[in-house]
């Protein structure tokens, strides 16, 4: 039998300000309340998350790269089983959003700022 821990972070980034910020999600409490919607601390709505009778995750993310909602759907137990699973925008590539265990969402979301940093640096603008 597998346990899976129901919960879950999600780091978003901001289709307004562009800041990645850190939400905590019970599958428990989604499944009560239907849908929940993640806000960024600039009062912009980030993503809409929502868990069907199936099982199955539907996610609504604004993208900042191509100024479009994206809707993904994703079989609950896969982003159970997955350490991070990574939204991404269908059109740009962009990573809009990591979804998975705590400790490996934020090491993935640091790991990508320092390599941000590092390149805006070598461009110049840091």
């Amino acid at each position: 039998m597998n346990f899976y821990d129901t919960n879950l972070v999600l780091a978003v980034r901001c289709a307004n300000c562009g800041k990645i910020k850190f939400h905590n999600l019970s599958i428990f409490k989604l499944a009560q309340e239907g849908k929940i919607n993640l806000k960024c601390d600039c009062g912009n709505n980030e993503l809409g998350i929502k868990l069907n009778k199936n099982k199955k995750l539907l996610i609504d993310v604004p993208c900042l790269a191509c100024d479009i909602i994206h809707t993904y759907i994703y079989e609950l137990k896969d982003i159970l089983k997955r350490r991070v699973s990574v939204i991404c925008c269908n059109e740009t590539d962009f990573e809009l959003c990591f979804i998975g265990r705590e400790k490996d969402v934020k090491d993935i979301v640091f790991r990508y700022q320092e390599d941000l940093n590092i390149l805006l640096g070598e461009l110049g603008f840091v």
